[in-house]
Order: structure tokens, then C-alpha cells, then sequence
């Protein structure tokens, strides 16, 4: 499956990159909602897992819940999308709607199911 991962925490974009390319998949990275928006109109994903919370167009301003309204739009799109935040909030939020979360942190073995599962 072709993911973009969205997240302004580059650590955790290096770290579920790698993760996820072992399991097969190719893997896109955005830190922000103006790269995430970029690559989705440029690049053949298939799939979205997205922080909660992070910058928006403007990197100078402070991070935003951009998360539940990206994945929203991915799911709109018929593509597969997850929450990925640390916000218990936001996570109970995007289930309530019907959508996939999980909290972080979580295992490479939960993300994979969840991206393996139904959406």
C-alpha cells in the first residue's frame, strides 16, 4: 500500500517509515497539512495515517487539530485513513465518527493490523 505519514515529529516519521517499508508498504512523509495537501494531489496514496495534532499551512503558527479533518477527507475520497495522537480526546472523537485511531504510542503491530483491517 502506498501511505503518506503525517506528523511535525520527525523522529516519528523516520521511525514508522522504516517500520512500515519492512512490512511492504511505500511510504510518504508530510510534517505538515500544506505538504500533506501537496502529496495527496501529487502522489498515487492509497492511504493516510496523521497526527492529531500538527502545522498547518503556516509552520510559524502553532500545531492545530488538523488531523480528524484530513483523515475525514481521505475517508471521503474512499481511502484508507488513521488518527495517530496522543490526544485521548481526539482519538474518541474520530471512533465516535466511525473512523480508525489509535493512541500513541502504539505498536508497529497495531498500526498494521489497523491499516490491514476494514476501514
Amino acid at each position: 500500500m502506498r501511505i503518506l505519514l503525517v506528523d511535525d515529529d520527525p523522529a516519528i516519521l523516520e521511525c514508522l517509515k522504516d517500520a512500515l517499508e519492512l512490512a511492504g508498504h511505500t511510504v510518504y512523509t508530510a510534517g505538515t497539512m500544506r505538504a500533506a495537501v501537496d502529496s495527496l494531489e501529487a502522489l498515487p496514496i492509497e492511504g493516510v495515517i496523521a497526527d492529531g495534532e500538527f502545522p498547518g499551512f503556516d509552520v510559524s503558527q502553532p500545531p492545530y487539530e488538523w488531523g480528524p479533518y484530513l483523515t475525514a477527507m481521505i475517508r471521503l475520497a474512499g481511502r484508507k485513513a488513521i488518527l495517530f495522537s496522543g490526544n485521548d480526546d481526539l482519538v474518541e472523537a474520530e471512533r465516535r465518527a466511525g473512523g480508525l485511531a489509535l493512541v500513541k504510542p502504539a505498536s508497529i503491530q497495531e498500526i498494521l493490523q489497523a491499516l490491514n483491517g476494514p476501514s
